[in-house]
């Protein structure tokens, strides 16, 4: 009788258990490595009880007396640390302090009411925000009213204005209003705006003081028309947050939904809670054990939980349908359970080996938050190995001796199924893998059409208060993206340098936004030419500004430059320092330039944008000599004035070599470093992935003794991920974060299934070429069996993660379920049909 037969005959004898499979007699080719494995799993099957003490010892003492790790807040972990982006970036942190800009903007119909109540109802609000712990100082209108009262008194002694800012006959106040229109107002449209300077997140005790911060700023304009909270560090710090939740609903919500189909389709709440232990305790002690080493996690690092949700429910259900066989075939519990192990703990060892193999291989990233990624994965991969050897024994024979073991629901069908499919898949495998290969080519090759989502704010769902915000001053307020500029001084804040820095602000002004190549390919030169020009810029503002208008009346304009500096310090301290910074000890300064562009444009656009900022200050400050930078010293800057210029005493050489190696301008921001996330996950996307995959077929040869099958292992869990990526292409879909880590994620989660698979074949193949053919039957339903009960499980959890607040999230949901599913195509159709093809013509005799 043939294995189908036999299966169709215990089927009938069985009908709740589903049919069963004669074991695999052990051969002589095999015989130590199975012995290994029958000792082993008998330690492990004794041991059951003290694994189940050890196990809940280790996750005591990784909850006492360890530190609580932390989420890194930085954008820059997810960027090389030889990126010139984060350097630049980093280096203007450096100067000015790592103080951040956000916007808080609102409408009010009596802004500029003569009653002044619109700015009585602004100045409340303004000392509200500066009540707040990380709000270092707020610049709004009505501190330059402080400013312009002081500054009017030398023009205007005799004003009784009760508002300087109100008073029609205040020419100064008309200028200072027109040079910051669109910086703490918008006139033509009543917008009010509070500039709000954040003190750095690594300075307070809290580490989500700046969410805390943020999520106040909304409370306390909450009831104000039309009010958001907009900025680069507002985007981070929500999608931060999002992450956290996702996590969060991962860990609980999605494995309730886990564990409801798990319930449904093996119908005992044993194994639900068997699956939950295993995939819990996992998860607790990676954490623990990530946080006695330090390791920081970042924005990707919400993917941790996922995946060790992934190989922990895929392994519990192999081990409990492979169990329950046992059970049906007359086996007592505690000898199924034995050979459960020794038929499952080598596959088991192996998979969870390759899967902290390929994920260790992210550690030659150059981008330190994939590195550490890698790296955790690597460790949650053994801590789940741990798990099912310590823990699952002991909870598989926990409870009532009498247990009755049923069939999973509709597993006579589902073994029936995959025979079939097996049976279809012999008769014509080259014409399974031949269209099988020809249509994965066809849908990878529209990776070539893929692009990259540069818009920040295309990861957040509309409606939710972040994209609200932003698709407010997009509209309103002409965009909320900051560049930062700075520019090397002189250490005399002189009229020649400053006009320089006012000439290349006229000239950021007169950038034009560029045109889009993904949406305007199609438009003639002449449709171009007859569409309106737009500024690129909204604003661009500096405290050369403020000199502007102070030279626009002879009683200010013999005031040097470096008196109005100081003149501002003294009213807005934060703020002058903020845009003005003097180093007394290297002897040189930096004053800083703000640009505020739109944040949703695509990346050709931002690129151009960048590209054309970067060129014009090369332009007007790439050389250093032509800054007219001399070293003489300056009390403008609030340190003492030095004793005395560079003379014979004091070298030339250390102040030239100071200014060397400080560039003569730096470009960058978080608008800068945020268009480019995706670009730089992706930088060693290949190169890790290609890594990965070598590592992983390394271990399968190792594992399975045959460069033939685990070259056959490897082909049915790469190409999903070139299918998936390539109809992102086809279907227009952008490639952002939660894609950009797809491919190594999704090869480490479907090959476990692989190698459960190719071990049976492994050992029936040492007994001959029939025995292969027959362990291919036995696989193909027991162990397909299993992955068709654990991808059912796993697209419904992973689905769940589809209703997320942040689009990555979402994205990483939806594609780690279609990994899943094309996983499950891998094994069990693909799979075998190699396996067909690559046997000599007689492995298929007498298979029926």
């Amino acid at each position: 009788m043939g294995l189908m037969d036999q299966h169709a005959h215990d089927s009938d004898r069985e009908p709740d258990a589903g049919p069963t499979a004669p074991p695999l007699r052990e051969g002589p080719a095999t015989i130590d490595k199975v012995r290994l494995s029958d000792r082993i799993a008998g330690w492990v099957v004794a041991a059951r009880w003290w694994g189940l003490g050890l196990g809940v010892l280790l996750w005591l003492l990784t909850l006492m007396g360890q530190p609580t790790g932390t989420v890194g807040r930085s954008v820059e972990q997810l960027f090389g640390t030889q990126d010139p982006s984060v350097a630049d970036y980093q280096q203007i942190k450096a100067i000015f302090g790592d103080r951040e800009t956000v916007l808080v903007v609102y409408r009010d119909r009596e802004l500029f009411d003569p009653s002044g109540r619109g700015l009585r109802r602004m100045r409340e609000l303004a000392q509200s925000l500066t009540e707040l712990p990380q709000v270092e100082e707020v610049l709004s209108l009505d501190r330059l009213e402080g400013t312009l009262r002081l500054i009017s008194a030398l023009v205007y002694p005799g004003s009784t204005a009760e508002w300087a800012l109100l008073d029609p006959q205040n020419e100064i106040a008309r200028n200072l209003l027109t040079t910051f229109d669109g910086w703490t107002h918008r006139r033509d449209n009543d917008l009010a705006v509070l500039v709000c300077l954040l003190g750095s997140p690594a300075k307070q005790a809290n580490p989500d003081q700046t969410r805390q911060t943020i999520a106040e700023l909304r409370q306390r304009i909450g009831s104000l028309p039309e009010a958001h909270v907009v900025g680069e560090p507002v985007m981070v710090e929500d999608a931060l947050e999002y992450l956290r939740r996702d996590g969060l609903w991962l860990q609980f919500g999605s494995m309730t939904l886990l564990g409801l189909v798990i319930l449904l389709v093996l119908r005992t709440i044993k194994w639900l809670l068997v699956a939950a232990v295993v995939v819990g305790w996992s998860q607790m002690v990676t954490q623990g054990l990530l946080a006695w080493l330090g390791f920081q996690q970042s924005m990707i690092s919400s993917l941790l939980g996922s995946i060790i949700t992934v190989i922990g429910v895929a392994t519990t259900v192999h081990l409990v349908v492979r169990y329950r066989m046992h059970r049906a075939a007359g086996d007592e519990r505690q000898e199924a359970m034995r050979r459960t192990m020794v038929g499952l703990l080598p596959p088991i060892f192996w998979a969870c080996l390759t899967d902290a193999a390929g994920f260790a291989s992210l550690a030659i990233a150059r981008v330190s938050a994939v590195q550490e990624f890698g790296l955790m994965m690597g460790l949650a991969s053994l801590v789940t190995l741990a798990s099912v050897c310590l823990l699952a024994p002991g909870l598989i024979l926990w409870g009532p001796r009498d247990l009755i073991v049923t069939g999973g629901l509709g597993q006579s069908r589902v073994e029936s199924g995959l025979a079939t499919i097996l049976h279809r898949v012999r008769r014509y495998p080259g014409w399974v893998c031949g269209l099988t290969l020809l249509g994965c080519g066809v849908a990878s090759s529209g990776f070539y059409f893929a692009r990259v989502e540069t818009d920040f704010t295309k990861n957040f769902r509309p409606g939710t208060p972040i994209l609200a915000g932003y698709h407010f001053a997009e509209n309103e307020f002409g965009g909320a993206g900051l560049i930062e500029i700075a520019v090397r001084t002189p250490p005399a804040l002189e009229r020649r340098f400053l006009e320089r820095i006012a000439d290349f602000q006229d000239r950021l002004r007169g950038l034009t936004v560029p045109p889009d190549p993904e949406h305007n390919a199609a438009e003639t030169a002449a449709d171009h030419a007859s569409i309106p020009a737009e500024p690129a810029l909204a604003k661009v503002i500096s405290l050369v500004d403020v000199w502007l208008v102070t030279r626009q009346f002879a009683a200010l304009r013999l005031l040097p430059p470096d008196t109005v500096v100081s003149f501002m310090r003294q009213v807005l301290p934060q703020f002058t320092n903020h845009w003005y910074q003097w180093d007394a000890e290297q002897k040189r300064g930096y004053l800083r330039l703000f640009a505020r562009t739109k944040q949703q444009q695509s990346a050709a656009q931002k690129r151009a944008l960048i590209q054309q900022i970067q060129g014009l200050a090369e332009e007007a400050f790439g050389d250093a000599a032509a800054t007219g930078i001399v070293e003489r010293p300056n009390a403008a800057r609030g340190t003492p004035p030095a004793t005395a210029p560079t003379t014979a005493a004091e070298p030339a050489d250390a102040t030239s070599s100071a200014n060397r190696s400080a560039p003569p301008y730096l470009v960058s921001g978080l608008f800068v470093l945020l268009s480019r996330i995706v670009d730089s996950l992706l930088d060693d996307h290949l190169l890790t992935t290609t890594v990965a995959v070598g590592t992983i077929a390394a271990l399968m040869v190792l594992a399975l003794g045959s460069l033939r099958l685990a070259i056959i292992g490897m082909l049915p869990n790469i190409l999903p991920i070139f299918v998936l990526l390539g109809g992102l292409g086809w279907l227009g879909v952008p490639i952002n974060m939660g894609v950009a880590m797809i491919a190594a994620v999704s090869i480490g989660l479907s090959v476990d299934s692989s190698i459960h698979y190719l071990w049976v074949v492994a050992q029936g193949g040492d007994k001959g070429r029939g025995g292969e053919s027959q362990a291919i039957g036995w696989a193909q339903q027991r162990i397909g069996t299993a992955l068709t009960y654990s991808t059912v499980a796993l697209v419904v959890g992973f689905v769940s993660l589809t209703s997320s607040q942040f689009v990555p999230t979402i994205y990483f949901g939806g594609l780690v379920s279609a990994a899943m599913l094309g996983g499950w195509f891998g094994n069990v159709v693909l799979l075998p049909a190699l396996l067909a093809l690559s046997s000599p013509p007689c492995a298929e005799e007498g298979n029926g």
